[in-house]
This record gives structure tokens, C-alpha cells and sequence, in this order.
């Protein structure tokens, strides 16, 4: 019995540690959302006999703005149409957390997900623009 019970929460590890820690979340502004379109071909042609399929889907594009940065962001699984988008709102305030080179963001609901940082760029500090 100990030792099913043990497997079972061993089974949960891999959830919990996914979990971004409550301190890391910082707040930015969603600037904008894009949808860059995309195709894809896969098959097997071998002397003209076989099939190819092909495919279309979107990747979408987040730009958020920091007090010190603006990112701009893709989700790593743009093209599964479920998960590609999030209930977010454009000037609105988001939630993200940057844990060593992964970029996570925070949907309405609270809902995680994990980004890939596409740019980042430095804001010009106002006593720097002349």
C-alpha cells in the first residue's frame, strides 16, 4: 500500500514543479497581439508515388511593456489552435515571470503558459532622448 501510494504522488512531481513560485510574477502592459500565418507540408514522395499534407495555422505574437523593457513574445504551441489563445485584453495589465531563460505568462483566469521570447529591447530612459 506504501508503496503504490508513494508512485502515485511521484506521478504529481513533474506538475508541482513546473508551478512558477508566487514571487517571480511581475506586471506588465499588453501592448499588443498579432497572428502571424503559417503553413506546413509533411509526407513521403518517393518517384512521384505517395502523399503530402498540408496545413495551416497561427502563431500568435504578444508585445508587453515594463518600466524597463519591451518583450515580444510567441507561445511555444502556437500551432495547436486549442492553446493558442488566451483570454488576455490589449492595455491591459498581464502577469509574467522570467525563470532563468523561460518566459511565462498569466492569462485572465490564471491559467500559465510558456512563452519564447522573440525580442527583447531596452526602453531609452526620458534624460536619454534629446
Amino acid at each position: 500500500m506504501r508503496l503504490a501510494t508513494a508512485i502515485c504522488l511521484l506521478s504529481f512531481l513533474p506538475a508541482f514543479a513546473n508551478k512558477v513560485p508566487d514571487s517571480a510574477w511581475q506586471t506588465g502592459t499588453l501592448k499588443d497581439v498579432t497572428q502571424e500565418e503559417r503553413s506546413s507540408i509533411s509526407g513521403v514522395m518517393n518517384n512521384g508515388q505517395g502523399a503530402l499534407h498540408g496545413s495551416d495555422y497561427s502563431v500568435p505574437h504578444y508585445i508587453i511593456e515594463t518600466d524597463s523593457y519591451i518583450y515580444e513574445i510567441v507561445h511555444t504551441r502556437g500551432h495547436a489552435r486549442k492553446k493558442a489563445r488566451m483570454p488576455v485584453t490589449v492595455n491591459g495589465p498581464i502577469k509574467f515571470a522570467i525563470i532563468n531563460s523561460d518566459f511565462y505568462l498569466q492569462d485572465e483566469q490564471g491559467q500559465e503558459y510558456k512563452m519564447v521570447v522573440v525580442k527583447k529591447t531596452l526602453k531609452t530612459p526620458p534624460a536619454a532622448q534629446k
